[in-house]
């Protein structure tokens, strides 16, 4: 979901806040507890699949990470964020909320064990949570474990089959997995083409998804397209455009993209 800016933001600033607003620029960032994003007249809680946190841009005291605004004073820079989850947790150890924002930042450390122990926590807590199932599909992914990663990512569909998250790691998982048996270009374009649809075809993963779906069905040009169309919606993250870029090469030579074997 993309919205405009808000209206503070036509405010001029000075050129001393402008420099130091610079310092936010590109780095990422995870929610605290209570943080809202801002879309539009709109303020949703801030828990979503697009951690941890880049932001694009800034305005005073607010941030602009690519679906809406967040306030800095809401955020926790994401080198210190497994320290304030855990002393979250201590205090309250059956926050569902907590183990889930801490099992990321688990599994974008690389550490899918802790990540699973932590999302299982929450499901436990929280047994509707469907992005806790979905994120413990992606730490079981990661590990291998790609039956039950599809199991998990299965779950999320059925508790919220209006999010576009289950739909687009069962076609991410099924278009780029390196175990032949699990593949399946057809499926994953179908489950990747509800994602793109639930999202109004405006989120840049669902079509980085949808382009690799295509590829591994051997639509080589619908691949490309959807690519082209994904870096240009997210130029603005340079690690994305950069990986993406380095698929859209890949389905310009008619080749696949494969994820790398777990460790």
């Amino acid at each position: 979901m993309r919205s405009t800016s808000p209206t503070f933001l036509c405010c001029l600033l000075s050129a001393s806040l402008a420099h130091a607003q610079d310092d936010w620029k590109g780095h990422r960032f995870m929610p605290k507890e209570g943080c809202m994003i801002k879309i539009g007249s709109n303020e949703i809680p801030a828990k979503g699949v697009a951690l941890p946190y880049v932001v694009q841009q800034t305005s005073g005291d607010w941030l602009w990470i690519g679906e809406g605004w967040v306030q800095k004073s809401r955020v926790v820079p994401f080198d210190k964020a497994s320290d304030y989850y855990t002393e979250y947790l201590r205090r309250r150890p059956n926050s569902a909320w907590g183990h889930t924002l801490r099992g990321w930042v688990h599994y974008e450390n690389g550490k899918y064990d802790d990540a699973v122990r932590d999302f299982t926590d929450a499901i436990r807590l929280d047994p509707l949570d469907s992005l806790a199932y979905n994120n413990r599909g992606g730490a079981r992914q990661k590990m291998g474990e790609f039956d039950g990663a599809l199991d998990d990512y299965g779950q999320a569909i059925r508790l919220s089959p209006r999010e576009t998250w289950g739909y687009n790691s069962t076609a991410w998982l099924l278009a780029t997995c390196p175990k032949t048996g699990v593949r399946n270009g057809r499926r994953a374009t179908e489950m990747a083409r509800q994602a793109c649809t639930l999202s109004a075809w405006k989120d840049a993963y669902s079509l980085d998804t949808l382009a690799a779906a295509c590829a591994e069905a051997g639509e080589f040009d619908e691949a490309q397209r959807w690519q082209k169309k994904a870096i240009d919606l997210l130029a603005a993250d340079p690690s994305f455009a950069a990986a993406a870029r380095e698929r859209l090469a890949l389905y310009q030579n008619h080749e696949r993209y494969r994820e790398p074997l777990p460790e």
